[in-house]
């Protein structure tokens, strides 16, 4: 089972979104919360994980700087964004700061388990 930190200013979103899915039929389970990026890298520094799931707009520090710090800091982290838009310029440099997706809110239950499946098989293709 692999570890899952969920990173968005909104309560409710982190709620609804570890509510979303049975985590542990996908072999995942949600260990930490962080409302913004900034939290979500002091939690890091005390607890790897290997899956970030992440807001792009959020106060303090924001998703894509968020990403920017994991690849520098913790490149071994999977990251997927979340996002209420569809801006090209930030679909892009999601990507380029190393997303493995990017989704939109609402999230779609499908989607967002097609991710974890393709993150889980690169999980355990490292792990072997």
């Amino acid at each position: 089972m692999y570890d899952i930190m969920i990173v968005d200013d909104s309560a409710e979103i982190r709620t609804g979104l570890s509510l979303k899915l049975d985590w542990p039929s996908c072999d995942f389970r949600v260990l930490q919360e962080a409302s913004d990026g900034k939290e979500a890298l002091a939690k890091l520094r005390c607890r790897q994980v290997p899956v970030v799931v992440t807001d792009i707009r959020m106060p303090v520090m924001d998703g894509l700087a968020l990403l920017r710090e994991c690849a520098l800091h913790h490149p071994q982290t999977r990251t997927v964004v979340l996002s209420a838009y569809s801006d090209f310029p930030l679909i892009q440099e999601a990507i380029r700061q190393g997303a493995k997706d990017y989704l939109l809110k609402p999230v779609l239950k499908h989607e967002l388990i097609a991710v974890l499946g393709r993150i889980k098989k690169e999980l355990d293709e490292q792990r072997e």
